[in-house]
């Protein structure tokens, strides 16, 4: 009897409870899918860092997408 695979209860807590974080974390930015294809333009290398700092300039919003991205870069 029991659980049939192995699961720590850290493990289950942390799938449970991060989308439960993320679907009540709010912070006030509204982030489209162009922001995320063209994150995605850059970081598979089709878009050059000065196409970055481009997009960067013409978008504030990108700009903050950017931003919240490199946390993750790092």
């Amino acid at each position: 009897m029991g659980i049939p695979f192995q699961v720590s209860l850290q493990n289950l807590f942390e799938r449970v409870s991060n989308p439960l974080i993320e679907f009540f974390h709010h912070d006030g930015r509204q982030w489209t899918d162009d922001h995320e294809l063209k994150w995605q333009c850059y970081a598979s290398g089709q878009m050059t860092g000065a196409d970055l700092e481009h997009e960067i300039v013409a978008d504030p919003g990108f700009a903050d997408y950017v931003k919240s991205r490199e946390q993750h870069l790092h």
